[in-house]
This record gives C-alpha cells, structure tokens and sequence, in this order.
C-alpha cells in the first residue's frame, strides 16, 4: 500500500492504521480510514470540516509545513567538528561521530585534542589521513597521532616506558600478537637460563643463615665451583637476552606498531565494501586488548617455573 498512514487513525474509531489494515481514503479530503468504519458510516468521519480550513487535506499540509522548515533549519545549522571534521548539529555539546567536546565557552567542558595538534587531513604514510589513523589507533591517539608524524617525516626510535617494563604484555594489548609471541619467547627464555642460579643462591641463604646479598656474594666467590660457575654464565647471558629484549622493545615497538597500523589500515581499506564495514573493521584490528596484556604478563611470568619444574 503507498499510502503514508504511519502515526495515523481512524477519524472514525480513533483506532491506529497499520499497513496491513484494509483502508478507505475520502475522495474529498483525502483522509485514511478503516474501510469497514468508512462503509459502516457511509461517508467520511470528517465530513464536517469539508470545505473549510480544517479540511483534512489542508490542515494537514499546515502542519507539515512547520516541521519542514525545522529541517531544513537544522540541516542549515550544522557545523564540523574541529577534532574529526564530520558534520555535527549546530549548538551539540559533543560530537556524536568523535566524542569531542564542542561548545568552547562552557567552562565545565576540558576540550582534548585527539589528534595532539596534527591536522586532521595530514597525510601519515599509505595516503591515510590522521583522522582516519585515530580511528584505528583509538587510545591514547593525542600522543600516537603526533608521533607518526615524525616517523613519516623520518624519525626512527620513540621511546616506550611500557615496552621496557612489560614487552610482550605491552605488544599483545596493541594487537601485535606475533611480536608479543616473540618477545615473550625471549623473556621465558632468559628467565630459565637465570632460575638455576636463583634457586642455588636461595638455598645458600637459608644453609648458611646468610642474611643480606653481600655476605652472599662473599660466600659465592669463596666456594666458586664448576657448577656455581656454570650457573652464574648461564644467569649472566639470561640477563643479557633479557635486557636485549627490553631495551629493543622500547626503542622500536612504537616504529614497529606504526608500520601495523599503515599495513593493517591499507588491508582493510582494500576489502572493506563500504565506510561501516572500515570502521567495523578498525575497531576489530585496532585500539587495545586489555585481556591479552593481562595474559601474556602472567604467562611470561608463570612459564618459566612451570617449564623448570619438567627438566
């Protein structure tokens, strides 16, 4: 049926019209009715105002006519967003695409700047924008943002504290799960090759009621023997592995995940069919995995002991 009924009712029975109701319209005024009502009646329910402005016809195009004008005002008042440069209606507290505050002149609204000053239409490698690299990056952009642009100007090494402390956690939760597996690799590894010196030294202790790490260095070098020796090689390349590990981490994971995103974004923009499947897509690939962090840090810790235990 093309005959627009929605929000409407019966003039008759005051009863709502659906689509699937069989309708009768006045042949004067237009107005939809019940066919059975309509029939039952024998003419229309507002034959009344036939004729004059109440006619239904008329009346209706009265009010239409308002709420066409607030329309088209709201579509003349849109604006764009400074963050993400979408349009947004005019006098919008957040943008409802970005999440950005808008309204400059309400000092309970902090403005952040999810791009950390870079444009939003600045080119970061592969012919992605910055705003579309925000998207796909999600957390912590404001720091992110900024520092692929240097590295698209260049820049080789950006320092990660996290990467220092927890590497293979920290490239699990950015998603970067082959080199999580590999730093993690690293890390059970150094952490075994240190256990047997760990172990031999924990039982000098409790023998020998040594008390602070001195006198047990001092005990150490006085009964040195091929097996403390070999033990103390084997803990002296774990903590070599181990600070390879680290300090590579956290001199070039930030290079390596801005070479993932350039790759993974290009991947998705080549088989997305269209703009919502992308953005589901950078959802799916990018931002962070709080739960692999979490996984991957007590993996590397437990491992190491649970391994030992076997050998």
């Amino acid at each position: 049926m093309s005959l627009e009924i929605k929000e409407q009712s019966c003039p008759i029975c005051k009863a709502y019209l659906f689509e699937d109701d069989e309708v009768a319209v006045c042949p004067t005024c237009g107005a939809p009715h019940h066919r059975e009502c309509f029939v039952s009646l024998g003419h229309c329910g507002l034959e009344e105002f036939h004729g004059t402005d109440k006619q239904y016809d008329k009346a209706k195009k009265q009010n239409e006519a308002p709420k066409q004008e607030q329309k088209q005002e709201q579509e003349e008042k849109k604006e764009l967003c400074p963050s993400c440069k979408k349009e947004v209606l005019n006098g919008s507290t957040f943008c409802n695409h970005c999440g950005a505050p808008l309204n400059q002149n309400n000092p309970y609204v902090i403005r952040i700047d999810y791009l950390g000053g870079v444009k939003p239409e600045t080119d970061l490698g592969n012919g992605h924008k910055a705003n579309d690299v925000k998207d796909f990056v999600a957390v912590s952009t404001n720091r992110i943002i900024p520092m692929f642009k240097r590295f698209k100007k260049g820049a080789k090494v950006a320092f990660s504290f996290w990467h220092l402390l927890f590497p293979a956690a920290s490239f699990a939760m950015r998603k970067m799960y082959s080199f999580a597996c590999l730093s993690g690799a690293l890390e059970v590894a150094a952490t075994l090759l240190m256990l047997p010196l760990n172990i031999v030294m924990g039982g000098i202790m409790q023998e020998h009621d040594v008390k602070n790490y001195y006198e047990l260095a001092q005990y150490m070098v006085a009964n040195m023997d091929k097996a403390l020796m070999s033990n103390f090689i084997l803990a002296t390349v774990g903590i070599v592995v181990q600070l390879f590990n680290r300090i590579m981490s956290a001199l070039f994971a930030n290079r390596l995940y801005y070479g993932y995103v350039l790759k993974a974004m290009s991947e998705i923009k080549k088989n997305a069919e269209d703009e919502e499947e992308k953005i589901l897509l950078y959802h799916k690939r990018g931002g962070v995995n709080i739960f692999a962090f979490v996984l991957f840090y007590m993996a590397v810790a437990w491992l190491p002991t649970i391994i030992y235990s076997f050998i």
